[in-house]
């Protein structure tokens, strides 16, 4: 940008405009942002405006109009728009009539980095998504694999927040929608949390039967990998509705934000011990079988495989992946932003 922003600007609006030559649009540093074209015009317009506001002084020159108290009516009307106001002279008689303008560089500085500001969400969403791997499947794949009675109630809002992950830059730009996906974000995360209590006691039950043969013993490993999937599926639901709970509300209070992500962090973790307690009694059962029948020389070891590889996402003294999203989640995305605006209108963001 070949401007800089103006020291009573900088007094309104809590960002700074200065001029980049350094800036290469091939730069690993900077990822362009996908804009609609609702937001390109309203960036096209913000550049149209910055010549006209780094070299003019009117929003400092600014003023409110009142009317006296109990005097009601309109101003005199200019037909090349705007409205008049008389100017005394020296004399102290009326000189000229001079004319008031609405300043709409304002509303276009506004507007322009209201568009900046969701199209950022909508990169943040999208790399974040990449992280729910099963979440963000078509819906078909998904019911591939889960389980239970509460199937179709898990699919419903799975469906919901992959609606409102697409179509999150329309959605924002209509108060009433957002203000209705929000509540529906909300939900989301209740049914979630209410599943996960559901699949976590279904979990302990069956890793304690005691199983008397290995058919029995197969059958049980089946039933709560089952069940582990489906928690899978449960706990990016709930991580996710949260996330985007504050990405539509539009609240970075620091506060809010800490307490959101300790309580998923909390919360997750919390389900993640007792995944991994009931895999570990599970293992236990499958060396039981196998001196249950010494002489049939059942071998467990394909089940204890099994429910190693799950086990092995917990125990390996690092974060599991969902926590590790957490922290970037809540970390990344609220943090201060550099946007670069090119002559033609495409813009960066600095990662």
């Amino acid at each position: 940008m070949n401007t800089t922003t103006p020291s009573n600007v900088s007094n309104i609006f809590p960002f700074e405009v200065r001029p980049y030559a350094d800036f290469s649009s091939t730069d690993k540093r900077y990822k362009k942002l996908n804009l609609n074209q609702s937001q390109k015009t309203n960036i096209n317009q913000l550049l149209s405006e910055l010549p006209t506001l780094a070299a003019s002084d009117m929003l400092e020159n600014a003023y409110l109009f009142k009317f006296p108290d109990g005097v009601t009516g309109t101003m005199m009307q200019y037909r090349n728009g705007g409205v008049g106001a008389a100017i005394i002279g020296a004399d102290g008689k009326i000189a000229a009539h001079g004319g008031f303008h609405k300043i709409t560089t304002q509303a276009v500085m506004l507007n322009a980095f209201s568009a900046m500001s969701i199209a950022t969400g909508q990169y943040f969403l999208a790399e974040i998504n990449k992280n729910f791997t099963q979440l963000n499947q078509k819906i078909d794949k998904i019911m591939d694999f889960l389980y239970g009675e509460k199937k179709a109630e898990l699919i419903s809002e799975v469906n919901f927040v992959q609606y409102a992950h697409k179509n999150f830059a329309s959605i924002m730009h209509h108060a009433e929608q957002r203000i209705a996906t929000i509540t529906g974000l909300q939900e989301a995360r209740k049914v979630a949390m209410k599943d996960i209590d559901f699949y976590l006691n279904d979990l302990d039950k069956r890793a304690s039967i005691d199983a008397k043969s290995y058919a029995e013993l197969e059958e049980i490993v089946g039933n709560v990998c089952s069940i582990r999937d489906t928690l899978e599926v449960s706990l990016q639901l709930y991580v996710m509705s949260c996330f985007m709970e504050t990405y539509y509300a539009e609240n970075t209070d620091s506060e809010y934000l800490q307490s959101q992500k300790e309580d998923a962090l909390c919360y997750v973790r919390k389900c993640e011990v007792q995944i991994l307690t009931s895999f570990n009694t599970l293992v236990g059962r499958c060396d039981k079988v196998f001196k249950i029948n010494p002489l049939k020389k059942a071998d467990a070891t394909p089940l204890r495989d099994r429910l190693q590889e799950v086990i092995s996402t917990f125990a390996n003294g690092e974060e599991s992946q969902i926590c590790k999203a957490i922290h970037a989640m809540w970390d990344n995305p609220f943090q201060g932003k550099e946007y670069y605006v090119t002559r033609e209108g495409s813009v960066y963001i600095s990662v």
